[in-house]
């Protein structure tokens, strides 16, 4: 399996007609975003001192906002701008391919870049681009409520949305092609490139070395191939366990509802991570070669039970904007 089982909108004889019109989705989440950013600078702080003032709240829970592929309810800090790389290599298994094509870097890779800007103590909004479907994303991340220290609040609340468009070029399909409904001839749309992924991020800090995260999901393709729904529900845990001060493991597993993978299996990952105030750096082994929930969530993971997996690696560089009287 290769970048191409990655590639949702692949086409063979009919296709599923998105069932409510595209324009709807895309003025929903334009006003989502838009609301995002009004919020920011509106946002009740007074009446969160009033409230909250004896309930101080646990911050800097993960080391960015990213745990491998889940987000985390971290933002970033004001005043900075943050750099991300997400990579993963070929296939690999666990056998004499291990070597031979030297631990993955030899097969076809994935990777995303991304650029992430804090918007006040508490938003986020970025852009991104994937190899996989040479994908063009949006991204936004609202952080509602802080771990507080006295367990009043018992954990973290934020809210990611994201917006992905594919600009690779659609596989050819016949002319006898016709939507699911069997009577409309298909043809390609701008519509047919999107996806959408909304997801609840609940997170909780355990003593000084544990962190969990929760993260329900929904995901839409206004795209599909035969037999398949245009949204899915996904349910993701994970968390981190502190080695040391700039340590940790790593673990995620993702859930999806409804259709399960070919093989039965969900996408899983292991690793170690790396980092200080100013950078993060983890590198593990996965399943899915997938760097967005969409794909993730419509992917067939690799047979772990059967020893194959590929291995990758996060990097994350904070850069800090310069204070106006700064001289040099």
């Amino acid at each position: 399996m290769g970048i191409g089982t990655l590639y949702p909108l692949v086409i063979f004889k009919k296709m599923k007609r998105q069932p409510f019109n595209d324009s709807l989705i895309l003025r929903w989440l334009a006003r989502c975003m838009l609301l995002l950013i009004v919020w920011l600078p509106d946002i009740p702080a007074r009446a969160q001192l009033e409230v909250f003032d004896e309930s101080p709240g646990t911050k800097d829970m993960f080391r960015s906002s990213t745990l491998v592929n889940m987000q985390t309810v971290q933002t970033g800090v004001p005043g900075s701008w943050e750099f991300h790389i997400r990579h993963r290599f070929g296939y690999v298994k666990a056998d004499q391919s291990l070597i031979r094509n030297f631990l993955g870097t030899d097969g076809v890779a994935n990777i995303r870049f991304s650029f992430q800007f804090p918007l006040g103590n508490r938003g986020m909004l970025g852009v991104a681009r994937t190899k996989s479907g040479k994908t063009y994303e949006m991204e936004g991340k609202y952080r509602f409520l802080d771990q507080s220290t006295d367990n009043r609040r018992p954990f973290a609340l934020a809210v990611y949305v994201n917006v992905a468009c594919m600009s690779d070029d659609f596989p050819p399909v016949s002319q006898f092609a016709y939507f699911g409904d069997g009577r409309q001839r298909f043809t390609y749309e701008m519509a047919h490139r999107f996806s959408y992924s909304s997801q609840l991020i609940l997170a909780r800090k355990f003593k000084e070395r544990f962190r969990a995260l929760l993260i329900p999901s929904f995901q839409y393709y206004n795209l599909v191939t035969p037999g398949y729904q245009n949204h899915r529900l996904g349910l993701a845990a994970g968390g981190s366990v502190a080695l040391s001060t700039k340590a940790s493991v790593v673990a995620e597993y993702h859930y999806r509802f409804g259709r399960k993978p070919e093989n039965g299996l969900f996408p899983a990952t292991l690793g170690i991570e790396f980092g200080t105030v100013g950078h993060s750096f983890s590198v593990f082994v996965s399943s899915s070669q997938a760097l967005n929930t969409q794909q993730l969530e419509w992917s067939t993971p690799y047979d772990y039970t059967n020893g194959e997996f590929l291995i990758g690696f996060n990097l994350r560089r904070t850069f800090w904007k310069k204070a106006k009287n700064e001289k040099g």
